[in-house]
């Protein structure tokens, strides 16, 4: 069998159906990409632009360029660096919290029993819940005066009422759970529900 060289194999032609087809997708494609464009790609690269500006919006008159002195500000600030503590803190627990439940309603729901699949169904429905009702009801939830979480802390277990659920429980202010422990429920109330379906894709 004779050998050909890669500079004498030609690439094969596309044919006017393939090229039509192409354009066709390329044609569906462009809305999409005019969308990312406008309202992701080019405020990304405006913020990026003004984060080297000063630009009041009082007085824009004085509005002018002074280069990386926002930044230094910015690093040189204590709030900035212990809002990155948190929010690292936050991802790894939520992260943490989520793949765990998940994990172990997969196993408990993938095993034989009396009502699994109402409570398959149960778990599933706050993915169809919308997030500005289900924000709403975990704020009334913790309402500190008249809320669900403070009324059983106060009748259940005898604590004392205090201006948030957090601070019934004890934990000092300031720390990762102070202000954020109910923020941490609510927001693996729905994310949990992905892990679960991944794990228990896995395991059949």
């Amino acid at each position: 069998m004779p050998k050909y060289s890669k500079a004498h194999v030609k690439a094969p032609r596309i044919s006017a159906v393939g090229q039509q087809q192409r354009r066709i997708a390329l044609l569906l494609l462009a809305p999409v990409v005019l969308v990312l464009l406008s309202l992701a790609i080019f405020p990304m690269i405006f913020s990026g632009m003004l984060s080297f500006r000063v630009d009041p919006i009082y007085n824009p008159n004085v509005a002018r360029f002074i280069g990386w002195r926002n930044y230094n500000d910015l690093f040189q600030d204590s709030r900035f660096w212990n809002s990155i503590q948190l929010t690292l803190k936050w991802a790894v627990i939520v992260v943490t919290i989520q793949m765990i439940l998940g994990f172990f309603l997969a196993i408990l729901l993938d095993r034989k029993m009396k009502g699994a699949g109402l409570l398959r169904s149960l778990i599933i429905i706050p993915v169809f819940i919308s997030p500005v009702a289900m924000g709403l009801t975990w704020r009334f939830i913790f309402e500190p005066v008249s809320g669900l979480a403070n009324w059983i802390l106060d009748t259940v277990f005898g604590l004392e009422k205090t201006s948030t659920v957090t601070y019934s429980l004890g934990v000092d202010e300031g720390a990762i759970f102070s202000d954020d422990f109910g923020g941490l429920l609510a927001n693996n109330w729905t994310p949990v529900n992905g892990s679960w379906t991944i794990v228990s894709q896995e395991l059949n």
